[in-house]
């Protein structure tokens, strides 16, 4: 079941077209990689934009049908996986049933490392960015697994969590994005994350870190434009008086790590707790997403990863029981 809007009648229907035989391979440098299914997929709209609170589609591209080519997990390296990518691409072209160029032709990868977890990356359309985002998919994994470690050695734990109002520390603020949010009624919420100190401005990938995650997960699941961590204060106008003041109120005075949102206090609330349990799957190493590309190459979360029964928890509805 879709319910995000991408599909206006609910569901995307997938046919199973052929499964992969002894033959059902495509040869590379780096050895043969087995072809393992081809299905016939219905297009879903096109995103035109997303806001914090809004999504809006293209119909013209919904319904039309798409040639699915899966491969088995045989491809070790990301210049392979271009090679694969390319080799495919090509095989579709000579038959003269299918259409060319940007948008017509997309790959999804799985990326995953010794570790790490399988992330599934949604839509890349460019193929000379493939082996940079497998490159950096990578690195971010071996990056998280690296927190996850010192984590360990910090013995941290989430049930040192504290989440409260802080809106108070901003009475007298010179901060623009504070008084913004008073203004309009929002509140300032702050979740002490003690164990964290210097970790939440830890690199992941270029330009992206820990706390850059976090703000995904905030805008996801809450609508908000993202977070502030301790890691990156005094900034933004919030002085080192405020801070100290925040960690009074939230960290019992202590020099605890902390992360700040700002809205509406229902969002904020949400958004916490969708940070919180981000953070708890930090102490296990790399939690599975569906994730999506960045112009760089990087990736941002875009929804958890459905499990083996094709399930989205985000999104599908439970069984109704019927009498």
């Amino acid at each position: 079941v879709v319910l995000d809007g991408s599909n206006t009648s609910g569901f995307q229907r997938t046919m199973l077209i052929a499964l992969g035989t002894d033959d059902s391979i495509t040869e590379t440098s780096n050895g043969p990689v087995r072809l393992a299914t081809l299905c016939l997929e219905e297009e879903s709209a096109y995103i035109e934009k997303s806001e914090a609170r809004e999504a809006f589609y293209r119909l013209d591209r919904l319904g039309i049908p798409l040639v699915e080519v899966a491969t088995e997990p045989d491809i070790h390296s990301p210049e392979q996986a271009l090679e694969v990518a390319e080799e495919v691409g090509l095989m579709l072209r000579l038959t003269g049933d299918v259409q060319r160029g940007i948008g017509t032709i997309r790959q999804d990868l799985n990326v995953s490392v010794e570790g790490g977890s399988r992330q599934e990356i949604k839509g890349v359309q460019e193929l000379e960015l493939l082996g940079d985002i497998v490159r950096l998919e990578a690195q971010r994994q071996l990056n998280l697994l690296e927190i996850r470690n010192e984590l360990g050695k910090r013995k941290a734990k989430t049930t040192g969590f504290n989440r409260i109002d802080v809106t108070t520390a901003f009475s007298e603020t010179n901060s623009s994005l504070a008084k913004s949010a008073i203004s309009k009624g929002h509140r300032i919420m702050c979740l002490s994350v003690p164990g964290f100190e210097g970790l939440l401005g830890r690199a992941l990938q270029p330009n992206r870190r820990l706390g850059t995650e976090l703000a995904d997960y905030a805008r996801v699941w809450a609508g908000l434009g993202g977070i502030i961590h301790s890691d990156e204060l005094p900034a933004y106008g919030i002085s080192e008086t405020e801070v100290s003041e925040i960690r009074k109120l939230c960290c019992e005075a202590k020099p605890t790590a902390f992360i700040l949102v700002l809205g509406e206090e229902h969002r904020a609330r949400r958004a916490l707790t969708a940070i919180h349990d981000r953070l708890e799957t930090a102490l296990k190493g790399v939690p599975s997403e569906t994730r999506k590309v960045n112009e760089d190459g990087t990736t941002s979360y875009q929804r958890p990863l459905p499990g083996s029964a094709r399930m989205y928890p985000e999104t599908d509805l439970p069984p109704i029981a019927i009498k």
